[in-house]
């Protein structure tokens, strides 16, 4: 690329590549700590990982964490890393304004966590979590 009003002036274009394809990504969800079910205001956690068609972890994914609500519900509580490959969960649900305290809703939910990568959205939901009364 030649600049400017001589020949001896030139701009340098530098890129960088983006690393290529790695198969087809599945994200593995393991829970952190003990499988029982979960107390009322007790915080539990998920870490995710995704994984390419080799099962080899791919780096530099951040994850999005919802809650899929069967017969119970909890909240979905702000990550530790900004990433967010751990997601944070609580078993309360909402405030009630009358009694002014937090309320849970026991039973059983699921939790999901969501990536995009190379443009494409993949996510996965955990096996059902107990929620006790």
């Amino acid at each position: 690329v030649v600049w400017g009003a001589s020949d001896s002036q030139s701009l340098r274009v530098v890129s960088q590549l983006r690393e290529p394809w790695r198969g087809a990504g599945e994200i593995v969800l393991r829970r952190v700590g003990a499988n029982t079910p979960v107390a009322s205001d007790e915080i539990f956690e998920y870490q995710a990982d995704l994984k390419d068609g080799s099962g080899r972890s791919i780096p530099g994914v951040s994850f999005l964490w919802s809650v899929r609500p069967l017969t119970g519900n909890a909240m979905v509580l702000p990550p530790l890393l900004r990433n967010g490959r751990t997601g944070r969960f609580q078993h309360r649900y909402y405030h009630n304004p009358t009694t002014l305290d937090w309320v849970s809703v026991p039973g059983q939910v699921r939790v999901e966590a969501r990536a995009r990568y190379m443009g494409r959205e993949i996510s996965q939901a955990s096996p059902v979590v107990e929620l006790q009364p």
